[in-house]
Parts: C-alpha cells; sequence; structure tokens
C-alpha cells in the first residue's frame, strides 16, 4: 500500500482517529489508544485513488478521489 494522504483528530477520551487512504482506494480508520497501541477500527473501498483526507468536526472523514470523486464517511 502506498499513503497518498493521511489526517487525524484528538478526541475528548485521550484517543486519536487517524485516516489514511491512497492507491488502494481503500481509506482506512485507525484508533491510537493513550498507550501508542494502534488498531484498525473500519476500512472502506472508495473504488478510485485517494488524494486527500480531511476529518470534520462530528468526526467524519472527507474523501478526495483522482477522479473527482467527494465522499463522506460517518465514523
Amino acid at each position: 500500500m502506498i499513503i497518498n494522504a493521511m489526517c487525524s483528530q484528538s478526541r475528548p477520551d485521550g484517543t486519536v482517529l487517524l485516516c489514511t487512504g491512497g492507491w488502494d482506494k481503500e481509506v482506512k480508520i485507525w484508533n491510537i489508544n493513550e498507550s501508542g497501541k494502534v488498531s484498525l477500527q473500519k476500512s472502506v473501498n472508495v473504488k478510485c485513488c485517494i488524494n486527500s483526507l480531511c476529518v470534520g468536526k462530528d468526526g467524519q472523514v472527507f474523501v478526495g478521489g483522482n477522479d473527482g470523486l467527494l465522499c463522506r464517511i460517518d465514523v
């Protein structure tokens, strides 16, 4: 997997939401706990190469693809 985009958001409970995406067309949403343990929370195929990611204020993930796709993933 080649990662083209990555973003994160700190949560009030001390964990971090980390999102990655790239050529494999998968947005992977990771959870990092306070001790640094990383676990895959969710994986979504958006059917295009991912160029950009952004976490919204309510925890949703916005995805920009190489074909002009813009979509929202609710976490």
